[in-house]
Formats: C-alpha cells, sequence, structure tokens
C-alpha cells in the first residue's frame, strides 16, 4: 500500500512540475514574422544572457525605457540565427555593438539601433573581453590565447599582442 501512496505522490508531482512550465512565444517561433521598426532599439537597455556552457543558448534582450516593455532573443528575431555560447560582454563604439561569444570564438559586430549583423569576426580562440582603445583600434583578451588587435574600420584583426598566460 504504501509502494502505491509514493508512486501516486510522485507521479502526482511529475504532473505539476510539467503542466507548470510556460512556453516562451518567440523561442517557439524564431521565424516571428512581426518586423521590428529602425528605431527599436533607441531609448532602453541591452541585457547580455550568457547562456549555458555547450549549449549555444546566448541572447540579447532589450528594455525599452518609453512604455517597460521587454524583448527577448533581439539579436536571433532580428538576424533569424542564434548569437551562439557564452555571450561575455556587449560594448557599444559609435554606432556598432560588439558582443563577444566566449565559446563561439567570435564577436558579433551589430547596428547598435536595429541589432542586425554587421560583422561576425572569427577564428578568436576563447575571446573574454573587448576596449576601445580608439575610434579605430580595440583589444579583444582571449582566455587561451594573446590579445588580438581589432581595427574597426575594416572590422578585422590586423595582429596580436603576445602575453605568457590568458588575459581576461
Amino acid at each position: 500500500m504504501k509502494r502505491c501512496h509514493h508512486l501516486f505522490l510522485f507521479l502526482l508531482g511529475i504532473m505539476i512540475f510539467a503542466t507548470s512550465c510556460e512556453k516562451d512565444p518567440i523561442r517557439e517561433d524564431p521565424g516571428n514574422p512581426d518586423p521590428l521598426p529602425d528605431s527599436a532599439f533607441s531609448n532602453g537597455v541591452f541585457v547580455v544572457n550568457e547562456g549555458n556552457f555547450n549549449w549555444g543558448n546566448a541572447t540579447i534582450t532589450f528594455i525599452n525605457l518609453e512604455d517597460n516593455s521587454v524583448i527577448q532573443d533581439v539579436f536571433k528575431k532580428v538576424n533569424g540565427r542564434s548569437l551562439g555560447e557564452v555571450a561575455e560582454v556587449m560594448k557599444v563604439s559609435g554606432e556598432k555593438a560588439f558582443i563577444v561569444v566566449n565559446n563561439s570564438g567570435r564577436v558579433e559586430v551589430v547596428d547598435v539601433n536595429t541589432m542586425k549583423s554587421v560583422k561576425t569576426i572569427s577564428n578568436l580562440p576563447s575571446p573574454r573581453d573587448i576596449l576601445f582603445i580608439d575610434s579605430t583600434k580595440a583589444y579583444v583578451s582571449d582566455l587561451y590565447h594573446d590579445i588580438a588587435v581589432l581595427d574597426l574600420s575594416t572590422l578585422s584583426i590586423t595582429g596580436s599582442i603576445p602575453v605568457n598566460c590568458w588575459t581576461e
């Protein structure tokens, strides 16, 4: 009798847990047909959601300060593809935002007003952060490699600064 009682409670717990989950409509429909206006991201803040290691689920959330609305996963919604995994930081220089995506080994460059992809800078072993030196140059630190020198006018890696250890 006790076994049946424990099995019943176990199954009841699973049913309650399974029915309490709610699906995110943007994740459910990644091809959301509702276009965003060009000025959709002009008055608010971006939140970098790192995601889980090896899950490929990093996202950027936008909080509109005018009406307190929230748009989840704006990079995917605008560009039709996933951001990647382990988004470390997003920093702005001029009209471009640079999203450092560690385990995907890249920096995603987007138009800060529209979140439309401008360029993907790849072949970085494990980028961690970006530091803007001036309007033409930035440094990208790396967990396992030298510091990369980024030309902001061409959005390409032009060299490196050798180091003896990782650079956070």
